[in-house]
C-alpha cells in the first residue's frame, strides 16, 4: 500500500490518500470523498520512518475534463 500526502498546485493541502500501486504525473486519481484530481508531479520520499511513499501536486478536475 502506497500513502500519499496531496496538495494542490497553490500549496494548500488536499488530504491524505492509500493506493495499492504508485500514482504517476498525468493519472486521475479519486479521494475517498469522490474528489477526481490530476496528478501534477510526484516527489518521492526516501526516508524509511516516514510513513508516506511521496508528496503529490494534484489539481482538481470538474465535469467534462
Amino acid at each position: 500500500m502506497y500513502g500519499y500526502r496531496l496538495f494542490y498546485e497553490d500549496g494548500r493541502e488536499a488530504g491524505v490518500a492509500h493506493y495499492a500501486a504508485r500514482v504517476g504525473r498525468g493519472q486521475t486519481i479519486r479521494t475517498r470523498d469522490g474528489r477526481r484530481l490530476r496528478v501534477m508531479s510526484v516527489y518521492t520520499i526516501t526516508d524509511p520512518e516516514s510513513p508516506f511513499s511521496g508528496l503529490v501536486s494534484v489539481r482538481e478536475l470538474y465535469s467534462g475534463e
